[in-house]
């Protein structure tokens, strides 16, 4: 006769099958958040490296094709923030840097101007006009570089020229712009000094230049702030000004900054504000320029993760910002970035 189980075996049985089945589960549970949680750190350091870069290249490109002279008026941001930085005649300085009092900690406003501040198809184009005496005329070489930075004769990109002395050359009608496929067609009309060179830098595709260059600015805003980001920290806004009318096209590079600060050594001195500084002594006695970004690197933890200070700044420019993680900083990780930017067209590399 065969003998079964009897129910307090099978209940037995179930039970034990449960709890297995309920340690293989949270098994799986911690194993998948442990994935999800590199993942995020992952996907966050490529993005840090795209936003970085273009901050990197934008530094190092400051003054790339600003105009020193002559005092010729112009416009630059319509926007309330923005505006405390322009200038409405030459020179301007290659960049400046404010507080922005919004944020906690105090952050850096920082404005940048050059020709490829606005990264469009005009304003990666470049060119030289010379005088030939063997045609007894004036020629425009404009095959330099890579295909992408040349003009063709037929651009209507608006542009700029101006002399080695980076004086601006005014069109006939006495504007500081110029229609590429009409300078290139008019040139031997315009009274150019035979010994110059002149060189043309592109601003715009089709927007009217309302400013001898291009300007963008980086600044820390809450708006747009992505749902994992911790509750405190900020996006880093990219934000160029439009030569069309004044306002600031903002967009974000950085997710879930917590600080943004930058500081300029100009003549061997430590600026985190350039607003006592004037055009000329930016634009000449610039040597460096620091960025540093305190920047969560991970979504949200079950557990704390981060709990030790975390001190920003260095040696040559002193703590900028001592933080330490309340409750909610705790659970995310964090990341320290500190960039060291040598500009390649103004100051001292020039």
């Amino acid at each position: 006769m065969k003998k079964g189980f009897t129910l307090i075996e099978i209940l037995v049985a179930l039970f034990i099958t449960m709890i297995a089945i309920s340690i293989g589960y949270f098994t799986y549970i911690k194993i998948m958040e442990g994935s999800l949680f590199q993942s995020s750190i992952s996907s966050s350091q490529i993005s840090t490296l795209s936003g970085t870069s273009l901050l990197q290249y934008d530094i190092s490109m400051a003054g790339y094709g600003l105009p020193l002279g002559p005092t010729v008026n112009f416009t630059e941001s319509t926007n309330s923030t923005a505006s405390n930085y322009n200038y409405n005649t030459l020179p301007a300085s290659a960049y400046n840097i404010g507080q922005n009092s919004q944020t906690s900690p105090q952050s850096s406003y920082l404005v940048i101007r050059s020709a490829t501040a606005d990264i469009n198809s005009a304003s990666q184009k470049f060119a030289v006009a010379y005088y030939n005496p063997n045609s007894n005329d004036w020629d425009i070489d404009y095959n330099i570089g890579s295909s992408a930075s040349n003009f063709s004769p037929s651009d209507n990109d608006y542009c700029i020229v101006m002399d080695s002395n980076k004086t601006l050359l005014n069109n006939p009608s006495g504007g500081f712009y110029f229609n590429f496929a009409t300078l290139y067609s008019t040139i031997n009309t315009l009274n150019l000094n035979q010994s110059q060179i002149y060189l043309i830098y592109g601003l715009n595709p089709t927007q009217v230049p309302r400013m001898p260059f291009n300007r963008v600015d980086y600044f820390l805003s809450q708006n747009g702030l992505p749902s994992y980001c911790d509750p405190d920290t900020y996006e880093l806004y990219r934000s160029v000004v439009s030569q069309n009318n004044g306002a600031n096209i903002a967009v974000p590079i950085l997710d879930c900054v917590r600080a943004f600060f930058v500081e300029a050594n100009v003549n061997n001195t430590w600026y985190p504000d350039t607003s006592n500084l004037d055009p000329s002594t930016i634009n000449s006695q610039t040597q460096l320029i620091k960025v540093f970004i305190l920047k969560q690197s991970s979504k949200y933890s079950n557990s704390a993760i981060t709990t030790n200070n975390i001190i920003v700044g260095d040696k040559d420019v002193g703590t900028l910002f001592n933080f330490q993680p309340n409750s909610t900083d705790s659970h995310y990780e964090w990341k320290s970035i500190e960039m060291t930017i040598k500009p390649i067209n103004i100051g001292q590399s020039q």
